[in-house]
């Protein structure tokens, strides 16, 4: 019995760790664009906050992942980044006044092809 008290507190212990670095990824997010102009960034800064809002929908849609299964299958976590890229994708293109409604097609799609090749056409070593 003991050993499962442990097992329980060790995972409600992970969720309150991953509940915070989503709380530390949003606080920074808000904070770099709040204190911060963009002319007057560098060129490096002005990527920050699109990784950091990369940062913060890969790790929410890990925390819903990871409520059901406490370890995420490779699948899952490539299936998480292609959605968390997706929308930080389009954020871009916005952001230089280029997304049309051909571009979501073609970066959905191109989406889907990355999905399918990681899935299909795994690289790793045979063992």
């Amino acid at each position: 019995m003991r050993e499962i008290n442990d097992q329980n507190t060790a995972w409600q212990r992970r969720i309150v760790v991953r509940i915070v670095q989503i709380l530390i990824t949003a606080t920074l997010l808000g904070l770099f664009l709040f204190f911060t102009q963009p002319d007057t960034l560098p060129i490096i800064g002005l990527l920050v906050p699109f990784v950091l809002l990369y940062t913060l929908i890969f790790q929410i849609l890990l925390f819903v992942v990871r409520r059901s299964a406490p370890k995420a299958t490779p699948k899952q976590l490539s299936l998480a980044a292609i959605i968390s890229a997706l929308p930080v994708i389009m954020l871009v293109l916005s952001s230089l006044n280029q997304l049309s409604g051909i571009d979501i097609v073609v970066v959905l799609f191109f989406a889907i092809g990355i999905y399918v090749y990681l899935q299909y056409f795994n690289l790793s070593p045979k063992q």
